[in-house]
């Protein structure tokens, strides 16, 4: 699974592209492992007859970056030439992960749970075999698609980050700066994974709403101010950023974005308390969100 950083890498990679009627952006960012071991393959347009197809694949490594990469690369080509993939799966799982821990039934290496003799590959505890669902789509219903790896998924549940995306999608239309929210959002919920996000957005996805773009810039008016308050009334000295986050965090806030909640606003907040503050030292983030301190509510 991998051991952790001092600090995380907030460094991210970004890509957006659009055709065949869809737009997609993606976000990807190492965060606490001290490997990236995710990869993505995002193509819109597929060789030899497939133009009006698209293929898009969040690769969550596991022990190395090594088979994701691998995947990144080839798995595309295997797929347009062997397109008769079917699977099944036995494995029995612990809360949702095999055996207590690898959070996945479907594999490629893992090879840890692949070595019962006597079965066959497809038998293992873990299956090479993908799971394939065939979906119809919906004109009238279909918004958008979210493709993510543990590092989102460990953090928020399916309708969090749907409510949320839609949230983002109706003040900017930039599909780069939403799923940078996504992962950074992710982080400050307490996420120690690798973090990766495709947005996939179909015609009928959230457009932006005047509305919302207005109560999103009052929101951010009034998380600044509250910062100010909070700095002002501490007296001499100004306090950590623990305790105003941890000040907010026990407020009524009205407007905060679904899902995301106060940790969606942290940079709001940080760019503001970083402005004030001259003692600031760079390592704030390091203290506040370090693994060991996972245990305490996130901020």
């Amino acid at each position: 699974m991998g051991a952790f950083l001092d600090k995380p890498k907030m460094e991210k990679h970004n890509a957006q592209g659009q055709g065949n009627g869809l737009r997609y952006g993606l976000s990807s960012m190492q965060g606490w492992r001290v490997e990236m071991e995710d990869a993505h393959t995002a193509v819109i347009g597929l060789p030899s007859g497939l133009e009006s197809w698209s293929f898009f694949a969040v690769y969550d490594g596991h022990a190395g970056s090594q088979v994701a990469k691998y995947c990144c690369e080839h798995l595309l080509d295997h797929i347009t030439n062997n397109q008769d993939f079917k699977g099944s799966s036995g494995a029995p799982s612990v809360e949702n992960r095999v055996n207590g821990s690898l959070a996945v039934s479907r594999a490629l290496g893992d090879f840890d749970y692949k070595c019962v003799h006597g079965k066959g590959p497809t038998e293992q505890l873990v299956s090479p075999e993908p799971e394939v669902h065939d979906i119809e789509r919906s004109e009238e219903d279909d918004q958008f698609i979210i493709l993510a790896c543990d590092g989102i998924w460990d953090v928020m549940g399916n309708e969090e980050l749907c409510d949320f995306v839609r949230s983002r999608l109706e003040v900017t239309d930039d599909l780069e700066k939403v799923c940078n929210e996504v992962v950074d959002t992710c982080l400050y919920k307490g996420s120690r994974d690798n973090m990766s996000v495709i947005l996939i957005c179909f015609p009928n996805a959230p457009k932006v709403s005047p509305e919302a773009v207005k109560k999103e810039a009052e929101l951010d008016k009034y998380l600044e101010c509250r910062v100010e308050e909070i700095i002002k009334k501490q007296g001499e000295g100004v306090p950590d950023l623990v305790h105003v986050m941890r000040t907010l965090a026990s407020e009524n806030i009205p407007s905060l974005p679904p899902g995301g909640e106060l940790a969606s606003k942290r940079n709001v907040i940080e760019a503001v308390y970083n402005r004030l503050n001259p003692y600031k030292n760079d390592d704030t983030v390091s203290s506040i969100l370090a693994p060991s301190a996972f245990s305490s509510p996130p901020l």
